[in-house]
């Protein structure tokens, strides 16, 4: 009597692989288009991230190219930031809860020039 079900634990595993793969392979630009538009909605300006590293296995994340655009000077930056990292605890992760063991921040500058516009389009909602 096999306690496995082998016709079972194939398709099992070839799930998870796929999964994990293409979390591996998809995290990193989804991250970058979550920054891009929580910031812009948060600020009110455009929010632009040039990469984004995620480290899966390793809790290391990394932002750069970070530029935040102050919604009164469309063509000035409210803060440029060359790279963040962060090394983020994994096991409190897979309880739901963000514990960041490190961070750091690298070439932070404020009200820089922009080469384009970061204003928003004005909508035309009565």
């Amino acid at each position: 009597m096999s306690y496995i079900r082998w016709k079972a634990l194939l398709p099992l595993v070839i799930v998870l692989a796929l999964i994990v793969g293409g979390t591996i392979l998809f995290i990193d630009p989804a991250v970058r288009r979550g920054v891009e538009a929580g910031g812009t909605a948060a600020v009110g300006a455009k929010v632009d991230l040039a990469r984004a590293r995620v480290g899966v296995f390793d809790g290391h994340v990394t932002l750069g190219g970070l530029q935040v655009t102050n919604p009164n000077k469309p063509m000035t930056n409210l803060v440029e930031i060359e790279e963040m990292v962060f090394d983020v605890g994994i096991l409190p992760a897979l309880e739901k809860k963000i514990v960041i063991d490190t961070m750091a921040i690298r070439g932070m500058r404020f009200n820089t020039p922009r080469k384009t516009s970061g204003a928003l389009p004005k909508s035309n909602e009565p």
